[in-house]
């Protein structure tokens, strides 16, 4: 697991138990999914920017700022 892995891990777990190798595991299973739904915005959408990539990524994940 990478140290950015072990940071985000860490910032979410304040107010919940650590489990390294869970972490470990959820962060593998986001980033392929994540990759999977930026491949798929990117092929039907070839005109968006990033920022409209990294929105429909955000509502995909359920992610709000």
């Amino acid at each position: 697991m990478n140290e950015r892995i072990k940071e985000l891990a860490f910032q979410a777990s304040e107010n919940y138990d650590y489990h390294p190798e869970f972490a470990k595991k959820f962060a593998e299973l986001i980033v392929k999914e994540m990759v999977d739904e930026c491949a798929k915005v990117c092929v039907q959408h070839a005109g968006w920017t990033p920022d409209m990539i990294a929105n429909q990524v955000k509502q995909h994940f359920g992610v709000e700022e």
